[in-house]
């Protein structure tokens, strides 16, 4: 689900391999299956973005998606689709919202559809990407664009042709599974005293942080290297943005809990882009707590 609106959007950004193979239904698990990353529309909107399923023997397929997922606007939507697993092609839409936190009005929702995605597959790991149209209810496009999926465990087996098989190129796509598993991580949770180590691609990052539940007056300080850069931020469901540059060598990130808010602890939602690292939190703090993530350069 998409919907026309000046929102700021999480960002999930990852490698995407070119490599395909043949998938036959025998080689999909019968629990539900599972895709993640993004959608973005020709205007610039960037939407976190899942899929999940499940496959029936005539390869019909029902479930739902949910984006924004981490934050504000999450919403999920039913699907209904089919693969085709002749040619290795996806197609699935959205039929109706489940539950969203969007604050909208209904007749303004978009629908994704998708029709005829390669899959992709390497290595048990598929990945779905192309175009897609999203329409209201109507019928009536109101948004073009791409989409990107990988699933980290997709497939139970499946047997790896490589169209160059050298150990050269094993460990190029060895090297892009492994940064993809580190997008596709699940966010941390972060409690008094907690580390998250990153390794810094430059001296720029952006921090951006905001109440994924009820706004209750919770309160931080932002500091770098002990020196104080912000003081009093409320956090609040409207996201906010903060530029930050990093000093040479080891920088520490300090966010530290001025208050519990209304109703303790102190918690609040995040991610950290550096470079094209994407890096998900979720803070749980008592008032003078504190958690630090310590970029290395």
């Amino acid at each position: 689900m998409i919907y026309k609106c000046k929102c700021k959007f999480l960002l999930i950004l990852f490698v995407v391999l070119s490599f395909s193979f043949n998938v036959t239904l025998a080689q999909f698990s019968k629990e539900k299956q599972e895709y993640i990353g993004m959608i973005r529309t020709n205007e610039g909107q960037i939407v976190s973005y899942k899929l999940i399923f499940s496959i029936a023997e005539n390869g019909k397929i029902e479930g739902k998606t949910i984006s924004d997922f981490y934050g504000k606007n999450c919403t999920e939507s039913i699907i209904e689709g089919e693969i085709n697993f002749k040619e290795n092609l996806i197609s699935f839409k959205e039929i109706k919202n489940i539950t969203t936190k969007a604050k909208v009005d209904p007749a303004i929702f978009c629908f994704v559809v998708v029709n005829n995605l390669k899959l992709e597959t390497i290595q048990n790991k598929t990945y779905i990407k192309g175009g897609f149209n999203a329409k209201y209810n109507s019928g009536e496009i109101c948004a073009k664009g791409a989409i990107y999926l990988a699933s980290a465990e997709l497939l139970e087996e499946v047997k790896t042709r490589l169209k160059d098989n050298n150990n050269k190129n094993n460990d190029t796509i060895s090297k892009e599974i492994n940064k993809l598993k580190d997008l596709l991580s699940d966010h941390k949770v972060l409690t008094s005293n907690d580390v998250l180590k990153v390794k810094a691609a430059n001296s720029k990052i952006k921090l951006v942080i905001w109440d994924s539940f009820k706004e209750d007056n919770d309160q931080v300080d932002i500091l770098l290297n002990n020196k104080l850069l912000y003081d009093n931020i409320e956090i609040l469901q409207e996201r906010k943005t903060i530029e930050i540059e990093l000093e040479e060598g080891v920088s520490e990130l300090k966010i530290l809990a001025e208050n519990e808010g209304t109703s303790a602890k102190n918690t609040l939602t995040g991610f950290v882009m550096n470079g094209d690292k994407y890096i998900p939190f979720t803070t749980k703090l008592k008032k003078g707590e504190f958690v630090v993530i310590k970029f290395n350069k």
